[in-house]
């Protein structure tokens, strides 16, 4: 600690023989807080160009020891800058050290955290599992090719997914319109053991709503109740949606008591289609049952009367019955 004080009070520019020396003293000490001093000089000053010179296991000790004890405020604000200085020491960042970055984030890593895994990657450096799977989960909304490509590339190096993975990549098809295939993977789930959870059933029921087999999105809601899992407002919607396909429409309304009660607020759409559902069954009082359970105004009525004209009748294997079957348009 006292060498390391020392240098930086007199201003002594380090190199890779002093710096070497200096590393040396923390890991025989084993003194973090002589070794954050250092990564703080290091991370003001910069590498010294001749850093890569140090024997690597003196090196690579050192920034495993900074990185054990640097707290998750500290990881997360000199994360990168870590991962910098030791590329510059001509290491590759460690899976620990990884890992422990991401689980600093809480695997919602920044966008500056991304980018710098992504030239990791393109580089040739192996990333971690999790690191990975971070990366497959930022990309679900905003970029589903590229979660596909990040997915098939993990099997090819036998980097095995967890659920949340399985979880990003199943999105990414249902929002690409791959059904079977978002249907696959979830099959795919228990042949590796993996359980799924509440989101998993979440992206099912839509995926088997917006396809048109109602049975089965109802069955997948069914075992999210059994399973006590929380539903959100979206499949409280593919429910009720498919609840009215199957001419269920008392079950359809006692579903979106269910939201209200739970607090949560429908999505656009849910209560008018209700409603129209329910006119056109002539069921005029569980309509006005809706409207008054969930507040309604003069623009719900017109967004009722607009969404009573999107339903169509149409006869399915799955619900086909002797009245006219409603789908919603």
């Amino acid at each position: 600690m006292y060498i390391v004080d020392r240098a930086r009070r007199d201003g002594v520019p380090l190199n890779a023989s002093k710096l070497g020396r200096n590393m040396k003293a923390c890991i025989r000490l084993g003194s973090a807080d002589a070794a954050l001093t250092l990564f703080d000089q290091l991370l003001e000053e910069g590498a010294a160009p001749d850093a890569h010179h140090i024997a690597k296991p003196v090196s690579d000790k050192f920034f495993k020891l900074v990185a054990d004890n640097l707290g998750a405020e500290r990881m997360r604000a000199d994360g990168l800058g870590l991962l910098e200085l030791m590329q510059a020491h001509g290491l590759a960042p460690s899976i620990d050290t990884q890992n422990r970055l991401v689980v600093a984030w809480k695997s919602k890593l920044p966008e500056s955290v991304l980018s710098y895994f992504h030239k990791m990657k393109n580089a040739g450096v192996e990333i971690s599992r999790i690191a990975y799977h971070s990366i497959l989960m930022s990309h679900e909304r905003s970029d589903p090719s590229a979660t596909l490509l990040l997915f098939n590339e993990m099997d090819k190096l036998e980097i095995k997914p967890d659920g949340v993975a399985y979880n990003a990549v199943m999105g990414a098809c249902c929002k690409l319109g791959m059904r079977d295939e978002a249907e696959q993977l979830f099959m795919q789930m228990a042949d590796r053991a993996l359980v799924p959870d509440s989101k998993s059933y979440c992206i099912m029921l839509k995926v088997y709503a917006s396809s048109n087999q109602l049975t089965r999105a109802m069955s997948i809601w069914e075992t999210m109740r059994d399973q006590r899992f929380e539903p959100d407002r979206y499949s409280y919607h593919h429910a009720i949606c498919a609840c009215v396909n199957l001419q269920r429409i008392e079950y359809a309304v006692e579903l979106y008591k269910d939201m209200l009660q739970a607090k949560l607020p429908p999505c656009d759409g849910t209560r008018a289609y209700l409603r129209a559902a329910c006119n056109n069954f002539g069921w005029s009082s569980r309509a006005i049952e809706v409207m008054t359970h969930s507040g309604g105004s003069l623009d719900d009525e017109r967004s009722s009367q607009r969404a009573g004209s999107c339903l169509v009748p149409v006869c399915t294997a799955e619900a086909r019955t002797s009245n006219p079957e409603f789908v919603f348009a």
